[in-house]
């Protein structure tokens, strides 16, 4: 009789040991070792063996098709959250961050799936605070295009009344740009500029946005942003941007070099959310804050 997934044989029950060097060293194509936590919703606790792992045989490609993949693989969203923030921690080198950077590491290594940004990331002296201290005034966030904005947490944006504004969604952008010969990324920045003082300004895709703000900074035609994430990613002007942003004093957080991009300017404004409200005195919802605290 064909074996049920999440069956143990009565063999593996009397050796489990003996019975996992043997299906290891089976040369058979369609045999298969699964191993999966003990905490996994779909495995009954009474098949509990060998201290930590579960581990069933099955010999036969119709027992392993038998499982969905969502039964082999899956965990409860919160698992998976708690699982990934360890990896995270165990996948970041030393490195002599403050806990506040730090965290906004571990929200770009989780977005990203790549710890080698680590050595990458650098903030300028009292960015993160120049950027709590804005959020909790309720500034405005201004994100270069559509992706960066989608990639925010809106929760805990609107949590402290803060509105986010895509400068790319600006009308008569096409026209600008073609008529001065430049992108319609630094077309919306040079439009918006009367409204960027005091703000925060994340540029996580294009290089002349960051560049155009810069200009604009050093001709004295805008006020200077509460904070800059320069992030945006690519090979043309690029590391250049961020370098001439690094160069100047205005409070900023950039990946150095080529990498950059929505994701990795997203999850640093959400660190930035999260670390803003936990800084709050009071909390008018203590369960939300309680959520925050957790998944911060």
């Amino acid at each position: 009789m064909s074996q049920k997934p999440g069956d143990l044989p009565d063999e593996f029950a009397r050796n489990p040991s003996r019975n996992k060097e043997r299906v290891l060293n089976d040369a058979s194509p369609t045999a298969h070792l699964i191993c999966l936590p003990l905490t996994h919703p779909y495995l009954a606790p009474d098949n509990e063996q060998n201290g930590s792992l579960y581990l069933f045989e099955e010999k036969h490609e119709r027992d392993t098709l038998a499982m969905t993949l969502m039964q082999r693989f899956a965990l409860p969203p919160d698992e998976i959250y708690r699982r990934s923030f360890a990896t995270v921690d165990a996948l970041l080198p030393a490195g002599n961050w403050s806990p506040e950077e730090r965290h906004v590491l571990r929200r770009i290594i989780h977005a990203t799936g790549d710890p080698q940004l680590a050595p990458y990331l650098h903030f300028k002296p009292l960015a993160i605070e120049h950027g709590i201290q804005a959020l909790q005034r309720h500034t405005a966030i201004f994100t270069d295009v559509h992706m960066v904005a989608a990639g925010c947490n809106r929760r805990w944006c609107d949590a402290l009344g803060c509105s986010i504004d895509v400068l790319i969604a600006q009308e008569g952008l096409e026209d600008m740009a073609q008529a001065a010969q430049i992108t319609r990324s630094a077309a919306a920045i040079i439009k918006a500029l009367p409204l960027l003082g005091g703000t925060i300004v994340v540029i996580g895709n294009a290089p002349t946005a960051l560049l155009a703000l810069l200009d604009a900074l050093d001709e004295g035609r805008c006020e200077p942003p509460a904070l800059i994430i320069g992030m945006p990613v690519g090979f043309i002007a690029t590391t250049e941007s961020k370098t001439a942003l690094w160069e100047r004093a205005y409070p900023a957080i950039i990946v150095e070099g080529t990498r950059g991009g929505s994701p990795v300017a997203a999850a640093t404004l959400n660190a930035l959310f999260s670390l803003a409200l936990q800084g709050m005195q009071q909390a008018t919802d203590p369960a939300f804050m309680q959520w925050v605290n957790d998944h911060g």
